[in-house]
C-alpha cells in the first residue's frame, strides 16, 4: 500500500527517471537502474536509485544507507553535508522501490510486491538485500564499503520503517542502525506480532530513530498513532538505544522529508559512531533471570546430553506418537493418555504430580496431573508457543526444565521458556534465527544449555540449573504471575 506522503517525495526524483541505467557514475550526482533478480526474489524487478557523495574516496571503506521507495535525497544529502563535519561516515546511497511482477502473459497486468516485501515478517526481502542486490550492487559498481554492520544504516516510513525494523532484526549481522517513520506495526500482514518477540527475546544491536505524527491515521488495521507509540514503548523496555520524536500536526511518515528532523535523526544514529559501538541498553529483567547480559550462543563439539526420562518414584512415563504410556516399578505397561498428535518429550513437575507435554502438531505445552496409580487427568494447555513468521511447525521438537520448575521448549524461533505459573515470558533466539530442533541441560554443574539445531550444537551458560534425576520434592520457583509469588 503505498502511501501519499511517499508519493510526494518519491516523485520528483524517482519515477521521472527509472527508464535511465547508468553502467557508471559520477560523485555528487544520482544515477539509476533496475535490477531483476535470479536468486531469493526470481522473477522480480527492482528500481533503485543511488547517490555517492562528492566526498567518497574509493581507496577507503565508507558506510552504506539503505532507503525503501526510492532514495531519500534529505538523507543522502544530509549525510553528505554532515560527514564533512565528522558526524557522519562517508556513506554511499541505494534506494530501492519495491519490486514489481511483470505479467507473463499477454493481457496481464503489473503486479507491485509493496506489501510482500514490506508488510511482510520474515527473512526474504532483508536476505534479498544483504544476499543478493548490496553485493551485486557493490561489485557492479567497484565500490568499497565497511563490512562492519555498526556502518550500515537503513530507513523507511509507514510499510517501509516496519520493513527497515525487520531488515535490522532478521538480518543484524549487517545492519545495526535504523531510521523508522511512522512504522506500520499493524496487521496488513502480521506486522504486529512483531513486537512481542522482540519484548521477549534479548536485545540485539540495534540503534533507533523514530518519528510520528498527531495525525496519525485510522486505518482498517488500527490506529498508526498507537502502533507507533507501542513501538516505542517496547523497544525502551526490551532495553535498545532508541529516540522517538513526536510531531505535532505531523501526518503519516512525518519527518521522514523534513531536514531539520533529518539532521537530528542522524545525529542521535551515529553519535560518536568512530569510539562507540552500536549495543543494547539493557535487557527485560525476566531475561535476567536466565541469561547474564551480553552472554551469546557459542557452537560447540561437546556431545549432546541424554535428555532427562520423565521419572517418577511409582513409574516413568513415555510418549509413543499421540499416546502416554505408563511403565510402574514392576515393568507393567498401558496407556494412560491419548489424543495428542506427535509428542515429541515429557517432563515431571518439581513438585512431582504434573507431567508437562510437548507435542510437535500442537500449539501449547501441556500439563497433565499424575495420579497415585499412574493415570493422568485432563490435559490442560500450560501455556501457548509463539509462532514463526513462516509457520511450517506450530509445536514444539523438544523440551526440558530446570529446578525452578521452568520449562524451556525447542521450537522454529528458539528456545521459548515458561513458568509454572503458565506464562511464556523469555524468548532466546540462537545466531541467524535458526530454529531448534533439541535442547537440554549439561555441564559439570547442570547450568549449561545445549540447543541442536540441524548439525550445529550451540550452548550457553545460564544462571539456572537443569533438574537432575535425585532432584527432591520442590514447589516451583513461580506460583503466580511474578518470580517469588
Amino acid at each position: 500500500m503505498i502511501k501519499r506522503l511517499q508519493l510526494h517525495f518519491l516523485i520528483p526524483f524517482l519515477l521521472s527517471s527509472f527508464s535511465l541505467f547508468s553502467e557508471e557514475f559520477k560523485v555528487g550526482e544520482m544515477f539509476y537502474g533496475d535490477y531483476t533478480s535470479n536468486g531469493i526474489k526470481e522473477g522480480t524487478t527492482f528500481r533503485w536509485v543511488a547517490y555517492i557523495p562528492k566526498c567518497y574516496d574509493p581507496s577507503r571503506p565508507s558506510a552504506l544507507y539503505v532507503g525503501h521507495d526510492g532514495l531519500n535525497m534529505v538523507h543522502a544529502k544530509t549525510l553528505e553535508e554532515m560527514a564533512t563535519d565528522g558526524l557522519t561516515p562517508v556513506t554511499v546511497c541505494i534506494g530501492l522501490a519495491a519490486g514489481e511482477l511483470r505479467p507473463s502473459l499477454d493481457g496481464g497486468t503489473l503486479r507491485r510486491m509493496r506489501a510482500e516485501e514490506y508488510d511482510e515478517v520474515g527473512s526474504e526481502y532483508p536476505d534479498f538485500l544483504v544476499d543478493e542486490f548490496i553485493p551485486w550492487f557493490i561489485q557492479k559498481y567497484d565500490l568499497k564499503i565497511d563490512p562492519n554492520p555498526d556502518m550500515h544504516m537503513v530507513a523507511g516510513s509507514s510499510s517501509g520503517g516496519i520493513s527497515a525494523w525487520n531488515i535490522a532484526w532478521f538480518r543484524n549481522d549487517y545492519f545495526h542502525r535504523c531510521y523508522l517513520a511512522s512504522p506500520s506495526f499493524l496487521a496488513i500482514r502480521n506486522g504486529e506480532e512483531t513486537l512481542y518477540r522482540v519484548r521477549l527475546s534479548e536485545p540485539r544491536p540495534i540503534r533507533i530513530y523514530e518519528t510520528y505524527g498527531e495525525f496519525e491515521p485510522d486505518m482498517y488495521e488500527g490506529n498508526s498513532y498507537l502502533a507507533a507509540l507501542f513501538a516505542k514503548n517496547t523497544f525502551e523496555f526490551a532495553g535498545y538505544p532508541v529516540q522517538a520524536e513526536f510531531i505535532p500536526t505531523g501526518k503519516h511518515g512525518a519527518g521522514y522529508d523534513d531536514e531539520n528532523v533529518a539532521r537530528r535523526m542522524l545525529k542521535y544514529l551515529w553519535n560518536d559512531w568512530q569510539n562507540s559501538p552500536v549495543t543494547p541498553v539493557r535487557q527485560q529483567e525476566r531475561l535476567n533471570r536466565l541469561v547474564e547480559f551480553g552472554t551469546t550462543w557459542e557452537i560447540t563439539e561437546d556431545a549432546f546430553p541424554t535428555p532427562l526420562p520423565a521419572r517418577t518414584t511409582i513409574g516413568e512415563f513415555n510418549p509413543d506418537v499421540g499416546d502416554i504410556i505408563f511403565t510402574d516399578l514392576e515393568g507393567n505397561s498401558r496407556v494412560v493418555k491419548s489424543g495428542f498428535g506427535e509428542i515429541t518429550a515429557l517432563a515431571i513437575s518439581t513438585d512431582r504430580w504434573r507431567l508437562y507435554v510437548a507435542d510437535r502438531l500442537k500449539n501449547s505445552i501441556y500439563a497433565l496431573a499424575i495420579h497415585p496409580d499412574g493415570s493422568l487427568g485432563k490435559p490442560y494447555s500450560l501455556a501457548p508457543l509463539r509462532l514463526s513468521p513462516k509457520i511450517e511447525q506450530i509445536g514444539a521438537s523438544a523440551m526440558c526444565i530446570d529446578t525452578k520448575d521452568r520449562l524451556y521448549v525447542a521450537t522454529p524461533l528458539g528456545i521459548q521458556s515458561i513458568i509454572s505459573f503458565g506464562i511464556l515470558d523469555a524468548i532466546l533466539p540462537l545466531p541467524g534465527d535458526l530454529s531448534a530442533d533439541d535442547v537440554a541441560f549439561g555441564g559439570n554443574d547442570g547450568k549449561t544449555l545445549y540447543v541442536r539445531s540441524g548439525n550445529k550444537i550451540f550452548k550457553r551458560p545460564m544462571k539456572t540449573m537443569g533438574k537432575p534425576h535425585d532432584f527432591p520434592v520442590t514447589p516451583p520457583g513461580t506460583n503466580g504471575y511474578y518470580d517469588g509469588d
